[in-house]
């Protein structure tokens, strides 16, 4: 019975201690790249006065296929309401030094710059409609 429960306690903790890791890595990339700014000393790829999402994605992620759905209805609706945003479609693999100058570990990923250029959010995996909305919402408060 002991031997068991040790099981059940090992089964419980383990994922539970890795998703923790997962949210403490997140945690810890958003302080650091949080109003840092996305292009450097050089402010030529900035777009002032609006936000701009940047979008890393690679040709062979099958997860981006869904990412574009996600982003273009966002993108429709935020516009539908009045609310313009740009957004850069970055291939990572091409981009490699820039997506690693913001942390981009994994595709997709999306970082949020506010209208000054500056980084207001980052956000890497799959990331849906409303959830776009809600951090663009957040980042421009």
């Amino acid at each position: 019975m002991n031997n068991v429960l040790e099981r059940i306690i090992i089964a419980i903790a383990v994922p539970a201690l890795l998703a923790g890791a997962v949210k403490l890595f997140t945690y810890i990339i958003r302080k650091r790249l949080k109003s840092k700014s996305a292009f450097g000393n050089d402010s030529e790829g900035a777009v002032t006065g609006r936000q701009t999402l940047l979008y890393f994605w690679t040709p062979d992620c099958s997860q981006c296929k869904w990412q574009e759905k996600y982003l273009e209805q966002a993108t429709t609706e935020m516009n539908s309401s009045g609310r313009t945003v740009n957004v850069k479609k970055i291939n990572a693999y091409q981009e490699q030094e820039y997506a690693s100058s913001l942390n981009v570990i994994t595709v997709p990923t999306l970082v949020i710059l506010d209208s000054a250029g500056k980084v207001a959010s980052w956000n890497p995996g799959l990331t849906r409609k409303n959830k776009i909305i809600d951090l663009l919402t957040i980042a421009a408060n």
